[in-house]
């Protein structure tokens, strides 16, 4: 069991009366509907997806109490706005033990520019991008498996993690899987499941839009629970492949523990890879 507040820009009865039991609502403190513009995606009942905008309009000069507390993790996904930005650097600063987990979008990166994600990630505890938006944000193009790795140690130094360990680094390459930086300074990689275990299930990708939000809510809740690292990136991986394959990006198909070992059990579960400093490649581990 895990205690989990769900804090919003601003309240809305529809998101009161539509939370899964348990899950304590808590809109952003002082804020009203017309202060921050906000597209709020969620899946709560029954998969059906519910969409929130607000209006874009002018926020106060004053500061605004958002609520956070030191055991909150904060999801910083896709915000392109600098107001608000703005308002959530200046709690997180009055709440240094609160957590930050940091999904540096393509839309984050070219709305915000590039240093001002630097300057998040060096408040953030895991990192999440796919390979183009790493390239972004490091200025490289990543080509092979040793630019890969320097580029994820260079993600890692940059994370300020709340107990001073070493954060955690993920990058997803699509439809080629996926690769996880942990503490100890080993990379993991994870191919996408072939499907060819049984000549008579193909799996076909039709959508991959919400792809990697999949993967995104499963490293969240999974570091928040603090699983092995290479639980979540079986998990995250195996979300975000289940998404591909179905028609839309939200239903009753979304990934739970139970689908993603049926995943597995009926596609197969591909081997690690663990980067090794010497040979400068992947090399396949066995578990």
């Amino acid at each position: 069991n895990i205690n989990v507040r769900l804090i919003v820009p601003y309240g809305h009865t529809i998101i009161q009366t539509k939370l899964p039991q348990g899950l304590e609502y808590a809109p952003l403190y002082g804020m009203r509907d017309e202060e921050v513009p906000m597209n709020l995606n969620f899946a709560p009942v029954n998969g059906k997806k519910i969409t929130l905008r607000s209006k874009t309009g002018s926020l106060p000069n004053d500061q605004i109490d958002l609520g956070l507390s030191s055991d909150d993790v904060v999801v910083l996904n896709t915000i392109r706005n600098p107001n608000y930005l703005r308002l959530l650097e200046d709690s997180l600063k009055s709440n240094e033990n609160t957590r930050l987990f940091l999904s540096a979008t393509d839309s984050m990166i070219q709305s915000i520019g590039d240093k001002k994600v630097w300057e998040l990630i060096g408040r953030s505890d895991v990192y999440v991008s796919n390979r183009e938006e790493l390239e972004k944000m490091v200025g490289t193009q990543i080509n092979d498996s040793q630019t890969l790795a320097e580029m994820m140690y260079k993600v890692q130094l940059a994370l300020k993690t709340r107990d001073g360990s070493l954060g955690r680094v993920y990058v997803t390459f699509g439809e080629y899987g996926s690769a996880a930086l942990g503490q100890e300074k080993l990379i993991y990689y994870q191919a996408v499941a072939s499907g060819n275990i049984d000549p008579f299930k193909k799996l076909n990708v039709v959508n991959t839009n919400g792809c990697g939000d999949a993967y995104l809510s499963v490293v969240v809740i999974k570091e928040i629970l603090s699983h092995s690292l290479l639980e979540i990136l079986n998990d995250a991986n195996t979300s975000g492949h289940i998404c591909a394959t179905m028609p839309t990006a939200s239903g009753t198909w979304m990934a739970t523990e139970r689908k993603i070992r049926d995943f597995r059990d009926n596609y197969g579960k591909p081997d690690f890879h663990r980067y090794d400093q010497r040979t400068k490649e992947f090399i396949r581990i066995r578990m």
